[in-house]
């Protein structure tokens, strides 16, 4: 008759604990994955929740491998006709703002989070992207030329969000993207307040 050491795989906080004939050998610290490192992040994007430039480490490869056989079908795109130029009127809000709509490669559901891969393909027409919009200067004054009422209202500008669904690379590393809900800037608005 054969006989086999005993072997016992426990988790126990964060540490692998094997027990074998004879006692109990503790191993080592359990290495979680946990998406992509601060220091791979562009300077520019790290006090946001998004980020639309490329990292160096991005994993096209492999999304490109998860999507061999996609069948790729066309997605809609936005085709301005109308002009949203003077939407309020005769007055500007002198909200000061920057525009984009380009691809997002890295995001995080709140700045506290970690950074997470965004699925983009375009060999296969998978592209997420979303129009941001942020505030050039949140809190300054705006509605400027509304002289009558600046006795009894203070205005400013106060940046919006809204919360999107994306498809982003497995935490744990495997193969299987996940979707995570990131917060992400799409208006600058002019708000008032009495004095």
């Amino acid at each position: 008759m054969e006989t086999f050491p005993l072997v016992l795989l426990i988790l126990a906080g964060c540490h692998v604990i094997t027990g074998v004939q004879g006692g109990i050998e503790k191993r080592s610290e359990i290495q979680f994955p946990d998406g992509v490192e601060e220091s791979d992040i562009p300077e520019s994007c790290r006090n946001l929740t998004y980020c639309t430039k490329r990292r160096k480490n991005y994993p096209a490869k492999k999304f490109n491998a998860l999507f061999k056989n996609y069948k790729a079908i066309t997605q809609p795109k936005l085709i301005m006709t109308i002009d949203v130029n003077n939407r309020q009127g005769e007055f500007h809000d002198d909200c000061e703002t920057e525009v984009s709509f380009d691809p997002l490669y890295t995001v995080r559901e709140k700045r506290t989070n970690i950074w997470r891969d965004v699925v983009q393909v375009p060999e296969k027409d998978y592209i997420q992207r979303v129009r941001l919009e942020t505030c050039k200067s949140e809190q300054a004054s705006c509605f400027k030329p509304i002289v009558e009422y600046q006795d009894s209202f203070k205005t400013f500008c106060q940046q919006k969000y809204n919360t999107w669904e994306m498809l982003v690379d497995s935490k744990s590393g495997g193969s299987e993207p996940e979707k995570i809900e990131a917060v992400l800037p799409v208006c600058c608005t002019c708000n008032y307040k009495p004095v």
